[in-house]
Parts: C-alpha cells; sequence; structure tokens
C-alpha cells in the first residue's frame, strides 16, 4: 500500500483499519466542529440536527483496502466506541447517498496535509457510496471528547472506500493570544527589537502584538495617506462597501502568515477578544459571504500593495490570497490615545488554492489632519492684497457632503471679520474639489459647498449676501497635484477672490 501523507499520524485515541492509508491530515489548537445528529438535508443544505462543539480538532481521511465493506467498516469503529465507554448520541447504516456531501458542507479541506488534490478528495467524499455514520462522545480526565466517524464505499472518482474521523477535545475558546498595548507611545523602541524571520524593515505595530507563530509577509506604513475602512459588506458589483469611513493620518499595513495547525476561528476570535479587553469600540464584525460579500477582494486594492517590503511573495500573490481565502472574517475598531482617534481593521482568511497558511491583515490608522494653519483676518487680508485672493483651509464637510462642519466656526469668524473691516470689499466665494469622482460630481459638489458658505456668513454673522457671490470650479484649478493625498487635502478648499466693482 501506499505510504502515509507526511507529517500525518493517526490520533493517539481510535486506531485505524489494517492496511488503511492516511490521505488528509489536519489537527489544530482550536476550531468549531459540526458533529451530525441526524440526517443531511439537501434543500436547507444542514444536518437536520447536530452539535457545533469547539476545541482541539483532529481530521484524518483513511483510503481502506476494497476487500472491506462499509457496513463491517462501521461496526469495527462502533464497536470500538461502545467497549471504550463512549455515549453514542447517533448512528445509522441506511443513509442516503447525500451524507458526504453534509460532511464535506461543514469541513474545510483547504488547509492540513493532503496526498491527493483537495477538489479530487471533496469530490470522492460527496460521492461516496452506502454512507454509514456514528458520532459519540465521552468524558475523559474531565474533558468532553467527540468522535465522528464516516464510513463508506467507492464513488464515480474512485473505486477504495473512505473512512472519514473526526476528533474534538472541547475546550472553552479563551482568547488570550493577542496583546493590545494602551500605553503605546511611537517610537518606543521596545517591541520592534524583536528578532523573527520578517522582511528587512518590517515589525509588528506597537499597539498590537501578532498572533504567536505567525510571520510577517507584507508591511508598509506611511506617514499620511487615505484609508476606507469597511463597516459593512462588500458590493461586488458596485466594488465598495456598503458602508464605511473614510480615514487620513498615518496608515500601517501588515500581513501575517500563520501555520497551518491554527484556524481563521481562532486567529479571529483572539483579535476580537484583544480590541475588546483594550477597551475599543466595535464598529462591524462579521463572518462568511452573508455578513461579509467577498471581504478578501475587498481588501486586495492594487495600491495598497504597491509599496513596501514583502517576503517570497509577488504583489499579485499577497492580492490573489486574500481574494481566495476561506472562512473569512473582519472586525473593525476604534479607540482614543491621548486625543488621537486610531482606528483598527482585521481581516482574518484561511486557506486558499494558493496556499494552506491562514492569514491575518492587521491595519492600523492613527487619523490627523494636515497641518493647514488657521489664519486670521488680517493675513487673509494681507494675501488678497498681495495675489487678490485668499485660500481657505479652516472650512471642513464630510466626503460627498456640503454640510459644514462645526469646527469650521473659528475660520468663519475670521472671514466675518475680514468682511467687516473691508466694507467695501465684495468677494467671490469660490468651491475647489480634489479630481475624485466625476466632474460633473465634482462641479455640482463645490458650487454647493461655496453657496453653504456664503449662507452661513450671511445667516450667523450678518454679512451682506450682495457682497459675497457663491462660485464652484470643482477640480479644474488645482494648487497641488491629485496624485497624493496631501495635494488632495490641499486642493479641498474655498477660496476668497476679491471681485473689482464696476
Amino acid at each position: 500500500m501506499a505510504q502515509d501523507v507526511d507529517g500525518s499520524q493517526d490520533h493517539p485515541l481510535i486506531s485505524r483499519l489494517p492496511e488503511s492509508r492516511i490521505v488528509f491530515y489536519e489537527q489544530v489548537f482550536y476550531n468549531e466542529y459540526v458533529i451530525a445528529l441526524g440526517d443531511w438535508d439537501r434543500n436547507a443544505e444542514k444536518f437536520e440536527e447536530d452539535l457545533v462543539i469547539g476545541g482541539k480538532g483532529t481530521r484524518i481521511v483513511y483510503f481502506i483496502p476494497e476487500t472491506y465493506a462499509p457496513r463491517g467498516m462501521y461496526l469495527e469503529y462502533k464497536a470500538a466506541l461502545e467497549d471504550a465507554g463512549f455515549e453514542i448520541l447517533f448512528s445509522a447504516d441506511d443513509l442516503p447517498g447525500g451524507f458526504g456531501r453534509g460532511i464535506t458542507s461543514t469541513a474545510s479541506f483547504i488547509g492540513g496535509l493532503s496526498s491527493t488534490r483537495r477538489g479530487d478528495l471533496v469530490h470522492h467524499i460527496n460521492g461516496t457510496s452506502d454512507p454509514h455514520y456514528i458520532a459519540a462522545k465521552k468524558d475523559i480526565n474531565g474533558e468532553e471528547v467527540y468522535v465522528g466517524v464516516l464510513a463508506g464505499g467507492g464513488s464515480i472518482h474512485r473505486s477504495t472506500p473512505v473512512v472519514v474521523l473526526t476528533v474534538v477535545e472541547a475546550e472553552e475558546f479563551r482568547g488570550e493570544l493577542i496583546e493590545i498595548d494602551m500605553e503605546w507611545e511611537r517610537g518606543i523602541p521596545e517591541r520592534l527589537e524583536i528578532e523573527r524571520d520578517d522582511p528587512d524593515g518590517s515589525r509588528d505595530h506597537p499597539l498590537i502584538s501578532r498572533f504567536p507563530a505567525a510571520k510577517i509577509s507584507f508591511f508598509t506604513e506611511l506617514e499620511y495617506d487615505e484609508y476606507v475602512l469597511g463597516l459593512g459588506p462588500w458590493d461586488h458589483g458596485e466594488e465598495e462597501f456598503a458602508e464605511s469611513k473614510d480615514l487620513e493620518g498615518r496608515v500601517t499595513r501588515i500581513l501575517y502568515e500563520i501555520p497551518t495547525d491554527r484556524t481563521a476561528l481562532e486567529i479571529f476570535r483572539n483579535y476580537e477578544a484583544a480590541l475588546e479587553r483594550g477597551g475599543f469600540e466595535i464598529l462591524f464584525s462579521g463572518a462568511g459571504p452573508e455578513e461579509l460579500g467577498r471581504y478578501g477582494e475587498a481588501m486586495y486594492k492594487s495600491r495598497y500593495f504597491a509599496s513596501g517590503v514583502a517576503a517570497g511573495h509577488r504583489r499579485g500573490d499577497i492580492g490573489y490570497h486574500l481574494a481566495g481565502a476561506t472562512d473569512q472574517h473582519y472586525i473593525a475598531a476604534k479607540t482614543s490615545l491621548r486625543g488621537q482617534d486610531v482606528y483598527v481593521g482585521v481581516f482574518v482568511g484561511g486557506g486558499s488554492i494558493h496556499t494552506p497558511n491562514p492569514i491575518a491583515l492587521v491595519n492600523v490608522v492613527e487619523v490627523d489632519v494636515i497641518d493647514l494653519d488657521l489664519l486670521s483676518a488680517g493675513e487673509l487680508m494681507e494675501q488678497i492684497r498681495a495675489t487678490g485672493k485668499a485660500l481657505v483651509y479652516g472650512i471642513y464637510f464630510d466626503t460627498g457632503s456640503y454640510e459644514i462642519k462645526p469646527e469650521s466656526e473659528p475660520m468663519l469668524e475670521e472671514i466675518a471679520e475680514l468682511l467687516s473691516e473691508n466694507p467695501e470689499m465684495h468677494l467671490y466665494v469660490v468651491g475647489h474639489t480634489d479630481d475624485q469622482g466625476s466632474f460633473d460630481y465634482n462641479m455640482t459638489l463645490s458650487r454647493n459647498r461655496a453657496q453653504a458658505v456664503v449662507d452661513r456668513l450671511v445667516n450667523n454673522y450678518g454679512a451682506d449676501r450682495g457682497r459675497l457671490q457663491p462660485v464652484g470650479v470643482g477640480p479644474a484649478a488645482p494648487e497641488s497635484t491629485n496624485e497624493t493625498a496631501q495635494g488632495r487635502a490641499t486642493n479641498r478648499r474655498v477660496e476668497l477672490v476679491k471681485k473689482l466693482m464696476d
């Protein structure tokens, strides 16, 4: 007979049938497993009854010599479990042919060790003939242990009989493997000096530790950039989040690869627990396509990975792995440290067709605003005398909005004072945008923003509407390049242009 897949072994609790061989083996520290306690309902795509058990899990697929019949295999395992004092939770030797599909629908064979292609394995289990199944439970040394055994004959893909063995050593999830350092201050070196086999120049963000044994696959830290934080499912057709928040500031992105004996669920639960212990506000959390859509696709944008340091990957490989990751989870959270808002987005996925390793993408945004000084009425007048116009950056709007934000009031007060001190002066109030979005959209937005400024000066500060003419020029007169975040911020402005009267 052919050899077992390298690195595999029988579970010490239960032996194999003679002459059988291991073609798939996976052992992980924590996952959740579906233990079938009833038939598979094809229409509902779930077992009629089941248990979901979390804990250390082992899954082994054996190919069995053709001399064994499925009923004989089933009776051998059932007798062994009964002799060992296991409680039989469910057993059936007259199951319909689709039961194997239920087993593969609730199990992932992307990770682990295999001597056959994953697709061949899944097809073989799906189509196995004459399926028999047993689920059992026993308390061993104070811990509950669950065993599920599917025994079946050949399929249209292979004549070999098969046994799928699942052993779950139940335990409560503890969530102690990720640390949050709320005392962190940028520049403290201790946590950055740990030597690991990571790309040169990469490091953990000092706010949040890595999952144990994880390796950095990609790292970038940008002093100032824009970032869209997902707060809802990713719409593949529209290529946008159902809900999101636009952020600007220092952006750190770290992609970790994690050993295959860890699962996406365990990794994610640890990040989730760490953020909750750190007092973060959880803004959004979800798992799977129903709650997230194709979130791995959303996490990969070509510009996200265009710069930075990578270990053993082309940038395209990183994107394929994110987009194709199985068992996807995501959480977005926010905290305030020393008066600064800090946002964290963590995406976790299982293995993909490109690699068996789970991955965690940790994005940290330390929100900041570009330091554009608030100008006094006198400084505004000096600019107008010198150039005929004054550039105003202290009037703020949310993205896509023309509603003036409260923090704009100090700048509006200075403009009102300028008008009061120069009663003969008339002004064009000119709205400018960056070049993100369509031209027509930006033209309308800039006109609406200019009109909002005029309305506020008239209604709140008693300005003479006849001295103010709102104008919107959209992106047509940039002050800087639109190819950088800082340049776009410079272009989003209001200008006060002196209007010469006849």
